[in-house]
């Protein structure tokens, strides 16, 4: 005799039974004594906690008007049984966080199902029984064990949200190109090595993540995806982009750092919805001239490369806010980087500059400069009539804190190359000498570090 279940309203169910149990006392037999059988109920929530009671109403059955089935999640489940297929008005299914291998072959008569939650599970081989659901919008898969994808996905073609990210995912099928509906497509933290060409299918997709892969290469058919706005290639081993990744017109956000890149696309400049673009840790040694065409641009990332000059273009950038090109191997900055008039941060720290061009000091918006580590850099007096920079903005950081994490109190250590206050106002000077603690101090945070949490899914 299975345990009863006591319904309290019609959004809690307390029990003495496994989850299991419910699963199949939601598909039983006896009379429904509380809640009239025939009754339609839009949302019911499962939540699992002993009755606190020894004796309870009778077991309710017909209640395959459920809807929503939520709180199997974590609950050490290994298997669903067969009755599972019976919840037929079934919508949203929450079984993540447990021990599942499979699925029944029932699952698949759930023909109402839309959401269905299985991450953080044991799925050593794709669940195939999910090709079948005829209404299925959102599936996630995450974080289990799979490594390859079957060409049934082809026919989930319902599919808006597809979850597969942190597998061991080695290939995709080429039917995958057959999800023309599907908008948010996760796969970073797998094992590809090469996308199919059947990607540029997926017309209607928005939001792709590649990241930590094992790429190499792109297919040209990538760029097909006309309404692609955000895309991660992050830590992947690309040695180039196709050259027409400029088709990707309504893209905002492109992350490509952490590759191998050493050149970029003339057509990148086709990006004017673009505001963030990541390419530091490559191995680029220039930037196209039709970089300054990107008109929406906010946010240039380009650290720890191999550049020796930057395009008079970048002045083209109005509405840059933020740039970082430290690391590299600059020798000049262009006159016509003081035409970014909103340009906020700059670094520069790390390279072989000599002198900056007075036209930086036009930038009164700037609150953050770094300069460390350019051996004989000579400031000009020009930026003294900075307004927002204050003794501090531009102090040296040690070798490596700029990209390792806050110093231990706001104030800017102390190191040598430190600005301070001197006879023309702002110099630099080898000393151990603090600037007096600003609330300017540039900085407080690790912008790296936080951007790179922001990317990792």
């Amino acid at each position: 005799m299975l345990p009863a279940i006591h319904i309290v309203a019609l959004k809690t169910a307390r029990l003495m039974c496994t989850p299991h149990q419910l699963i199949r006392v939601l598909a039983g037999q006896a009379a429904l004594k509380h809640v009239r059988s025939q009754q339609q109920v839009a949302q019911f929530t499962l939540q699992f906690f002993r009755c606190p009671s020894k004796r309870a109403p009778p077991v309710p059955c017909a209640c395959t008007f459920v809807a929503s089935c939520r709180w199997l999640s974590n609950n050490g489940l290994r298997f669903l049984p067969d009755e599972i297929g019976q919840l037929g008005m079934l919508e949203s299914l929450w079984l993540g966080n447990n021990l599942l291998k499979s699925l029944p072959a029932t699952l698949g008569k759930l023909t109402r199902l839309q959401k269905l939650w299985l991450p953080s599970n044991n799925f050593r081989q794709f669940p195939e029984v999910v090709c079948n659901l005829p209404a299925i919008e959102w599936l996630d898969l995450s974080e289990n064990k799979l490594t390859t994808v079957p060409a049934c996905i082809g026919r989930m073609t319902t599919l808006g949200r597809l979850d597969l990210h942190s597998n061991n995912i080695q290939r995709l099928p080429d039917e995958v190109g057959q999800l023309k509906q599907v908008k948010h497509l996760s796969l970073h933290f797998n094992a590809l090595d090469q996308l199919p060409a059947g990607i540029g299918g997926c017309e209607g997709l928005v939001w792709l993540s590649l990241n930590a892969n094992k790429l190499t290469q792109l297919p040209d058919e990538i760029c097909n995806l006309h309404e692609l706005a955000r895309l991660s290639l992050h830590i992947n081993e690309l040695k180039r982009l196709p050259e027409s990744i400029g088709a990707l017109v309504n893209m905002e956000a492109l992350s490509i750092h952490k590759n191998q890149l050493t050149s970029i696309p003339t057509g990148i400049g086709r990006m004017r919805e673009a505001t963030r673009i990541s390419l530091y840790e490559n191995q680029l040694a220039e930037l196209p001239a039709e970089i300054g065409d990107m008109a929406s641009l906010q946010e240039l990332w380009l650290y720890s490369n191999q550049l020796t000059s930057l395009p008079p273009q970048l002045g083209k950038l109005r509405q840059l806010r933020k740039l970082w090109v430290d690391r590299n191997k600059l020798t000049a900055v262009p006159e016509q980087l003081g035409d970014c008039s909103a340009l906020q941060e700059l670094y520069l720290d790390h390279n072989q500059l000599k002198t900056l061009p007075a036209s930086l000091a036009k930038l009164s918006h700037l609150r953050k400069l770094y300069l460390e580590n350019n051996p004989g850099l000579v400031i000009p007096d020009a930026f003294k009539a900075l307004p927002s920079l204050k003794v501090g903005d531009y102090a040296a950081m040690p070798p490596t804190a700029a990209h390792q994490g806050p110093p231990a109190t706001p104030a800017a250590p102390a190191a040598a190359g430190l600005v301070s206050q001197g006879m023309n106002g702002l110099s630099l000077h080898n000393g151990s000498q603090q600037p007096a603690p600003s609330s300017h101090v540039a900085f407080l945070f690790d912008p790296v570090r936080l951007v790179e949490q922001q990317d990792k899914y």
